[in-house]
């Protein structure tokens, strides 16, 4: 999940030389061993070129979810009650920064809370056939930044949380369910700016439980969102000889790869940088790339907090809105003395118009080769620092470009960024290490970053292209997979912004169609669309805020192929458990059925109601009124029948079925109904009918008197010598007399 951020809202590896001896100032962890070494005929390509978002970079958080509060028209400031924590001393935080030197930059520390869903202060408000939402305020004083750590998240579904701040709930981190993203009843949130986190729990009105979870802390960021000095100024962290990436055109779109993290682990909140990366199909998936000092397991990648376009609007300009996303899953790593790099996975919805950038495996350069970096220094807005490549200052130059800086530097925050070279743009490398101090008092550095080119090999296979499920390749409607037997059920499959899943799927004319996406909503919204044809004639679709979507279609229709359209709403890739399933089950009888009552000399016309998802009926009869001595008679596709086999005056009973794919129904209620064929009163012209051939002998024979050259003494119906009004009379009465209408 993403939120966006308007305006205001590091860390570098530092080795040091005592008596020729290179000291690593890190943490370390294992990784798989890098592969030195590969056959000629299996070297991959040397570089992969970026790859930008066609659409314009967005600042603005995707996925369309709403806070339960404004959606339901809450408003309860006055009410809300706030828990506030005793401030802590951030000058002696920062002094123990200054003195502890250590990689990655501490920006924030944790404080326990221990506040469950059914603690106080809370505000409780009750929404009548909808549902309640329960409100939490904490209060960290002097804090620039906090999060919250869930655990026991346990919530029945429906059930939302979130968590935002008051002066800007648009930009909300959530909707949480379930047990939360990762689906293990813990996860961090995203940030919220200053001092007060708000928690907003909706639980929708007849849930089976109430649920529960855990604030069990909340993360104080004391450094890394200092508002920058007015324009034309550097922040209040770094320092002066920063290059503002804004006023370098040439390096645009490319520098919309570079992103600012921040992980927690033991107790603390930390900074790096880290860098968008390609994969030779280009299809988005969201790898990044940084330093393995900076993420170091999974438990770690999975408190990642993502800030995309956090950089000034213009060359030294205000600083521009910016994009949070949260989680992420660890793919692959090595430690400082293997390359010392990381690639994640974001979870979280990307925001539109980022670049993924290209990559070059080239482990020789020249020295002097003009390279380029772009880092947040110490947490500042987007820098860009040019240099030079030289020889690696410290030992065994395998895994490690040195470089020498020339316009602008790196800081603690710059680690995990990329090293690109000038003449390509293209990523070489990934910040590890530096001289200590790396600073506006010593730019120049030099600097050690991990061969990219090395670290390849240990990730290679991913990088060919996001990893898909066993279902691939069916992202056309042209191309979509028929669906071979129900229940179809397949877990694990993945959906791309480059890469649909289309179904086809044929369904009996009366058969209901269910089909079932269960996925994280948190981490990119997953709808569905139903067509009938490939021609764009959409039925039916799915299209919530939640972690599932449910698509139901009764096949009323006349055709039996239908195709689904799995799709992302929001991000660029998700995953998803399918279940598509039919229940065609024989359809109802039909009501209202009406047999005529000698109204036709010739037949019985039978009549029902129409019943959805029909393809024919079965007309049945019987001299009794029992069902079970009745016979078929004929078949129509609808209503009337029309029974040209009964006799004159014999009553008979009916009966009708409905028939489609599914089977046929049982016997509606039955009607008993005759024809009558006796004499009509109004037959002049002896066609045992009265009708308008009737009329037209009267009409010829009227006002006419026993004796006129007109007179018929057909039409004198009366008998009274005259025709007239008397005898018309006698005609409309028996109008109709043994025929149809």
């Amino acid at each position: 999940m993403c939120s966006s951020f308007i305006g205001p809202a590091n860390t570098l590896l530092r080795w040091s030389l005592s008596a020729g001896v290179v000291a690593a100032l890190l943490l370390c962890c294992s990784a798989a061993p890098a592969q030195d070494s590969v056959p000629a005929e299996n070297l991959p390509r040397v570089t992969v070129p970026q790859h930008v978002d066609a659409a314009t970079p967005d600042s603005s958080a995707k996925g369309g979810a709403v806070l339960p509060s404004q959606r339901f028209g809450l408003e309860f400031e006055e009410e809300l009650l706030a828990l506030v924590l005793e401030p802590i001393d951030t000058a002696a935080l920062r002094a123990e920064d200054v003195a502890r030197d250590e990689p990655p930059l501490r920006v924030g520390v944790n404080r326990p809370v221990g506040f469950g869903a059914t603690d106080g202060p809370a505000a409780i408000h009750a929404i009548p056939g909808v549902g309640s939402v329960w409100t939490a305020v904490f209060v960290s004083p002097g804090a620039q930044g906090l999060r919250a750590h869930f655990s026991y998240v346990d919530l029945p579904p429906g059930a939302e949380l979130w968590v935002y701040g008051p002066q800007a709930p648009e930009q909300a981190d959530g909707p949480y369910q379930k047990t939360g993203p990762y689906r293990k009843g813990e996860f961090w949130s995203s940030i919220v700016l200053g001092e007060e986190l708000r928690v907003e729990y909706f639980l929708p009105e007849g849930a089976r439980e109430s649920g529960f979870f855990l604030v069990e802390e909340l993360g104080h960021l004391y450094h890394g969102l200092e508002p920058p000095e007015p324009t034309g100024g550097h922040g209040t962290r770094e320092g002066p000889c920063h290059n503002d990436v804004m006023c370098f055109p040439d390096w645009h779109p490319l520098h919309n790869a570079t992103l600012r993290i921040i992980v927690h682990d033991g107790g603390y909140q930390y900074l790096c940088s880290a860098t968008l990366l390609n994969t030779e199909s280009s299809d988005e998936t969201p790898y990044v790339l940084t330093a393995n000092h900076c993420v170091w397991n999974q438990t770690v990648a999975e408190t990642l907090v993502a800030y995309w376009f956090y950089q000034t609007e213009s060359c030294d300009g205000s600083p521009g809105d910016y994009v949070l996303c949260a989680g992420a899953d660890y793919l692959a790593g090595s430690p400082y003395n293997a390359k010392d790099q990381t690639l994640v996975m974001i979870l979280g919805t990307l925001p539109d118009g980022l670049t993924w950038s290209g990559w070059d495996i080239t482990t020789s350069l020249p020295n002097g080769t003009d390279v380029t970096c772009m880092s947040h220094p110490d947490g500042a807005h987007k820098k860009i620092t040019f240099g030079d490549l030289i020889p690696h200052p410290w030992g065994d130059p395998t895994d490690y470009w040195g470089i020498s800086w020339n316009s602008g530097t790196i800081e603690q925050g710059s680690s995990g960024s990329g090293l690109y070279r000038d003449d390509n743009h293209l990523l070489i490398g990934v910040c590890s290490h530096s001289a200590v101090p790396t600073d506006c008092d010593n730019p120049d550095g030099p600097s050690g970053y991990g061969k990219f080119g090395r670290f390849y090999w240990t990730i290679a296979s991913l990088l060919e292209a996001g990893s898909d499920d066993v279902l691939e390749d069916f992202d056309t409607c042209e191309t979509a997979l028929t669906v071979p037997s129900f229940p179809f059920v397949i877990p694990g499959l993945i959906v791309k912004s480059t890469d649909e899943d289309w179904y086809h799927i044929e369904v009996p004319i009366g058969a209901e169609l269910v089909v079932d996406a269960t996925f994280i909503h948190f981490n990119g919204d997953i709808d569905l669309e139903l067509y009938t044809d490939c021609e764009g004639s959409l039925i039916a679709q799915a299209n919530s805020n939640n972690d599932d979507e449910q698509l139901s279609f009764f096949n009323y229709l006349s055709v039996r192929d239908f195709y689904l359209r799995i799709f992302l709403d929001a991000d660029t890739r998700n995953g998803y458990d399918l279940s598509i399933d039919l229940t065609c089950d024989p359809p109802a009888a039909p009501m209202n059925v009406a047999a005529s009552d000698g109204d036709f000399c010739d037949m019985v016309r039978v009549s029902w109601s129409y019943v959805l998802g029909s393809t024919e009926y079965t007309i049945w009869r019987s001299e009794t009124d029992d069902s079970a001595t009745a016979a078929q008679i004929g078949s129509s596709q609808a209503s009337p029948f029309e029974d040209d086999t009964t006799e004159d005056s014999v009553t008979y009973f009916y009966w009708v079925k409905t028939v489609n794919d599914c089977g046929e129904s049982g016997f509606s209620e039955s009607d008993s109904g005759y024809s009558y064929c006796g004499e009509c009163e109004g037959d002049m012209d002896g066609d045992g009918d009265t009708d308008h051939s009737d009329l037209g002998v009267m009409l010829a024979a009227w006002c006419s008197h026993d004796g006129d050259p007109n007179w018929d003494p057909n039409a004198d119906l009366d008998g009274d010598g005259h025709v007239g009004h008397g005898d018309l009379g006698i005609l409309l009465a028996d109008w109709g007399c043994g025929t149809g209408p």
